[in-house]
């Protein structure tokens, strides 16, 4: 099946332009239907700095392969990609419920016997920001929306200190977790589309850039670094280890429920390590204080002197919710022995069963392997 439109971004997109920021150099997806007009200006979602729309949706959209159930071989399950049936229309779509489930509503977010959508599976990942500073890149917001560092060595009250260094586009702890309080790197984030200012973390979507709507806190990040132990360090400590051991790293997020902490043994060798708010463990409420995560500095990281941390990638989880158009007076809603729920991965704008309600079984043509990758039309 050929992608048409944006309702499944990122994960797929329909015909579009492949933007390119000349700021901070990041690739954007914007299909037909959100594509500015030629030469008219809008905000790089990365770093706020100034982009020209080409006008032109050059590109085909992906191309996937659907696997044709035959009788009942498939087990279907929640965060299948499926190709579904609808009008005579096949369109494609993510499963988030199953026969038997329960929906609701906390608030606008669609949860699925009590747990959030997206927590049933892994859902696809938007980025939030990626550390792209270099060593001759100046400190602070720029005006010409040239990247800098979200990330800021601090104390524990947040302010700004000498805990880290910044060498060939790698972060360095430079003291050790043995002084008397840790020495922290934390994520400040900024709204690109209010002259970078401090401010939380918002669910929008970076190909989304014809679309006005209300943009909703976040409060669930995956934080993906390569890491390293310094080369002359001991042995990696075991998980068990306390948490001031010398031989691991700690991750902290805020949430709304409290902050929450990874840690983790360090490699000898760089090695890539992801870190998701959803499994980390809770942190008591008496160590908060000596914590610097905040809504608006949600990630703080520690470690022992000389840990070398680079490219730093924060990502947030699609999360599937409600908007204010769609009509609430449905849920709670079980779902019949043979009726699903599907979704768009791009929540704000798909049109799926918020509108359509539950599909039945045979409105399924098929699914999509999750490691599929999609081909460009032609190629």
């Amino acid at each position: 099946m050929k992608v048409a439109g944006g309702s499944m971004a990122p994960t797929w997109v329909g015909r579009h332009g492949e933007v390119r920021c000349q700021h901070c150099l990041s690739s954007l997806r914007i299909v037909t239907a959100m594509m500015p007009p030629k030469g008219q200006a809008y905000v790089c979602p990365f770093c706020g700095g100034e982009v020209t729309s080409p006008g032109v949706a050059d590109r085909s959209g992906d191309v996937v392969a659907v696997h044709h159930p035959r009788g009942n071989d498939h087990l279907w399950q929640r965060g299948d990609l499926v190709a579904v049936r609808r009008n005579g229309i096949p369109r494609l779509k993510r499963l988030v419920a199953l026969p038997g489930d329960v929906l609701a509503l906390d608030g606008l977010r669609l949860t699925v016997n009590g747990r959030a959508a997206g927590d049933h599976f892994d859902a696809p990942l938007i980025v939030v920001n990626q550390d792209w500073l270099s060593d001759s890149e100046a400190e602070g917001p720029s005006s010409e929306g040239r990247p800098f560092s979200w990330w800021q060595p601090s104390d524990s009250q947040g302010r700004p200190d000498g805990g880290w260094t910044r060498q060939d586009s790698a972060w360095i702890a430079a003291r050790s977790r043995d002084d008397a309080m840790p020495f922290w790197l934390v994520y400040r984030h900024r709204n690109v589309f209010h002259s970078l200012r401090e401010d939380s973390i918002r669910d929008n979507y970076p190909g989304n850039v014809s679309l006005v709507r209300p943009l909703y806190e976040v409060d669930r990040l995956v934080l993906t670094a390569n890491v390293q132990a310094h080369p002359n360090s001991g042995a990696a400590t075991d998980l068990s280890t306390s948490p001031s051991a010398s031989g691991d790293i700690e991750v902290y997020f805020w949430t709304t429920n409290g902050i929450v902490m990874h840690r983790r043994p360090l490699p000898h060798e760089m090695s890539a390590m992801r870190f998701h708010s959803r499994d980390a463990v809770s942190v008591s409420a008496d160590r908060n204080a000596e914590i610097p995560v905040t809504q608006k500095r949600p990630v703080a990281i520690t470690a022992p002197q000389g840990t070398i941390v680079a490219g730093l990638l924060l990502e947030r989880p699609v999360d599937y919710r409600l908007r204010r158009i769609d009509a609430t007076g449905a849920f709670p809603l079980r779902l019949g022995e043979d009726q699903f729920f599907v979704l768009g991965d791009n929540v704000p704008v798909s049109v799926d069963s918020r509108k359509w309600g539950p599909i039945r079984r045979d409105d399924l043509i098929g699914w999509i392997p999750a490691t599929a990758e999609p081909t460009a039309a032609g190629r």
